[in-house]
């Protein structure tokens, strides 16, 4: 393997704030989610996409197959743990006495 493809490599994004709904452009917290949502989506299907070519027996690289897989992996382990801090905060705003 040649070092300077190493070197090439970029870090992911695995689900990133969009420039729309940041706080200074008055984006809601939904418009973030909806992102968030479309963002795992494409990442899932990219590994999807990934995996298909090398089960066809297309030319891929093996790494990146399983770096698409291990980013889809990750995405929903993140949007899983946003989605059950989301819950936790409703609950206990809907615990509170007004």
């Amino acid at each position: 393997m040649n070092p300077a493809a190493i070197s090439a490599i970029i870090k992911p994004a695995l689900i990133s704030l969009p420039e729309t709904a940041s706080a200074e452009s008055g984006g809601s917290f939904a418009d973030l989610l909806s992102e968030a949502t479309n963002r795992l989506s494409e990442v899932q299907n990219h590994a999807d996409q990934e995996l298909r070519s090398l089960l066809a027996g297309e030319s891929v690289d093996l790494h990146r197959v399983l770096l698409a897989g291990e980013q889809a992996g990750l995405a929903s382990q993140l949007m899983m743990s946003v989605r059950n801090k989301v819950v936790d905060a409703y609950q206990e705003i809907m615990r509170m006495q007004v």
